[in-house]
C-alpha cells in the first residue's frame, strides 16, 4: 500500500541479479505497525498452504499464532534507510536538524465506522508550538482530500502536506496518488525536523523517532473520545475482538502504557527515543536479513514502471544527503 514492495524489491535486487523490476512476494508484508495482532491470513495457489506474513519485529513473531507462517523480517522503511546510508550509529551526524521545523502528525481518519474530530484538535496541537516555529501538518490522505479539515489547518497559518495516497485493492504495480514513493516522501518530511506533534502512536511517530526527531505527544480529547467509542462499539458487537492475545492490545493508548510508557511524559518534556524506535522497527531482524535471503519473490505480470519510479526518488533524495 506505501511503496513496500518497490523498496524491499530494490533493496533485494543489489543482492540478488535474478530478480527484476515485475516480481511480486510470495506472501505479504504488514503495511503498518501494529498495538493488535491484526490477524489474517493469506494462501498460496495450494489453498491448504498459507503463504509468509512477514511482520517487522520479533515481539510481534513470537506473539502471533504460530498457524500464522509469521517472519520477523524489520519494516520496510529500515530497508529504504539502509540504502540511503543511514543506520542508528550515523543518523545524528548525517541528518541534522532545521532549529525551527515543526510537524503535526494527527491522527488520521480510517473511513470506516468512526472518525476523528481533527477540527477539535487543533487548539490542543497550538498550545504546543514554541514561537516563531516553521509548522507542517502532514495529513493521511483522506483527510487531505476533505478541504474543511485542510483549510482549517491552513487558517493557522500552517502549510498543509500529504506524503501521498493509496487505494486499497490497488495493483502491485499501480503508481496513482504517488503509492511507490510514500516513504520516500515521508523521509524528506521528517529527516530535517526538530519536534514531532502528534496525538496518535502510529506508524509516522516511529519513523520521525527513527531520525532522530524530539516527540511530543498529546491525548488529545478527539483521541479518549474516539478509543471510548471504539471499545464500547466491539464491546456490544464483537466483544471476542478485546479478547487479546497476550502482549496484544485493543488501542494504542494501552499498548504504550506497557511497553513505551515514558511516551505520556513527552506532552510537558519532549524527547528523543531514537534507539528504542529503532528496536520496534524490527532493526535486529532487518539485521538477520542483510541479503534479503527471508523474502520469496515470484514473477509476476506487473509493469516496471513503478519501480523505477521508485528508484529514480531514492537516487535523487541519496544525492541530496550527499551535499
Amino acid at each position: 500500500m506505501y511503496g513496500h514492495r518497490e523498496a524491499l524489491l530494490h533493496y533485494s535486487q543489489e543482492n540478488n541479479s535474478e530478480l527484476d523490476n515485475t516480481n511480486i512476494l510470495l506472501g505479504s508484508i504488514d503495511h503498518a505497525w501494529y498495538y493488535s495482532e491484526s490477524i489474517w491470513r493469506l494462501r498460496t495457489k495450494n489453498p491448504f498452504k498459507l503463504a509468509n506474513r512477514y511482520v517487522w519485529n520479533d515481539r510481534q513473531s513470537e506473539l502471533s499464532n504460530p498457524a500464522y507462517r509469521t517472519v520477523a523480517v524489520g519494516a520496510p522503511w529500515l530497508y529504504m534507510l539502509n540504502n540511503l546510508g543511514l543506520d542508528p550509529t550515523n543518523i545524528k551526524v548525517r541528518l541534522p536538524k532545521s532549529k525551527n521545523k515543526v510537524i503535526i502528525f494527527p491522527a488520521h481518519n480510517t473511513g470506516y465506522l468512526f472518525s476523528f474530530d481533527l477540527l477539535g484538535s487543533i487548539e490542543e496541537f497550538k498550545s504546543l508550538i514554541p514561537k516563531n516555529s516553521d509548522v507542517t501538518v502532514c495529513l493521511y490522505w483522506l483527510d487531505f482530500c476533505d478541504p474543511a479539515i485542510r483549510n482549517a489547518y491552513q487558517k493557522q497559518g500552517w502549510k498543509v502536506e500529504s506524503v501521498g495516497a493509496t487505494l486499497r485493492g490497488s495493483q502491485p504495480d499501480i503508481s496513482n496518488g504517488g503509492r511507490p514513493s510514500v516513504l520516500i516522501e515521508m523521509f524528506s518530511l521528517l529527516k530535517d525536523t526538530s519536534l514531532f506533534i502528534t496525538d496518535d502512536i502510529s506508524t509516522g511517530l516511529f519513523y520521525a523517532l527513527s531520525l532522530n526527531s524530539t516527540v511530543q505527544f498529546i491525548e488529545t480529547q478527539s483521541l479518549k473520545y474516539f478509543n471510548e467509542t471504539w471499545i464500547d462499539y466491539q464491546r456490544n458487537n464483537n466483544p471476542k475482538a478485546l479478547k487479546n492475545r497476550k502482549g496484544f492490545y485493543s488501542t494504542a493508548i494501552d499498548w504504550a502504557s506497557n511497553y513505551f510508557n515514558e511516551i505520556f511524559e513527552t506532552k510537558t518534556h519532549p524527547r528523543k527515543f531514537l534507539d528504542f524506535s529503532w528496536d520496534e522497527l524490527g532493526y535486529e531482524a532487518f539485521k538477520r536479513n542483510t541479503n534479503g535471503e527471508k523474502f520469496v519473490w515470484i514473477p509476476n505480470q506487473t509493469k516496471g514502471e513503478s519501480l523505477i519510479k521508485y528508484s529514480k526518488r531514492l537516487e535523487e533524495e541519496k544525492r541530496s544527503l550527499s551535499n
